[in-house]
């Protein structure tokens, strides 16, 4: 706080001088009322804005945490289709693969096996006709 002398007069202190001490106290009071309004309103300001930020930034999180599971559930659901079309693939070949065993097991064996006798009927018959020869010779 100021310090302030007062001339003495007959009756206590000029009342002038504390009249104008008075006046320049309340501007001074009014000053610093002034600087506590604005620094109350950029207190409060502040305060709006980082709720808001926060919001937003709540909000964004949320946004993105609600994308990421979206697309966590479309891949999930991907791999779910790819394995069931794999399942499937896998029947198919394996019938299609017992399918061509099969077939080549009975016919394509029988032929086989019927060339493999005419082949070696034809070799034993062959054998014979040189071992004759040699026996004639």
């Amino acid at each position: 706080m100021m310090r302030q002398n007062f001339t003495t007069v007959r009756k206590g202190y000029s009342p002038e001088e504390v009249e104008k001490y008075i006046s320049e106290l309340e501007n001074i009071i009014d000053y610093y009322k002034e600087r506590e309004s604005a620094i109350t309103k950029a207190v409060i300001n502040a305060e709006v804005t980082a709720e808001n930020i926060v919001d937003d930034a709540r909000v964004k999180a949320q946004d993105i945490e609600r994308e990421a599971l979206n697309r966590l559930n479309d891949v999930k659901e991907k791999t779910i289709q790819t394995k069931e079309k794999l399942e499937v693939f896998q029947k198919k070949y394996n019938i299609l693969i017992q399918d061509y065993l099969v077939t080549l097991r009975s016919e394509e064996m029988v032929d086989l096996f019927d060339q493999l006798d005419e082949i070696t009927d034809f070799l034993e018959v062959r054998d014979n006709k040189d071992t004759k020869e040699i026996e004639i010779a």
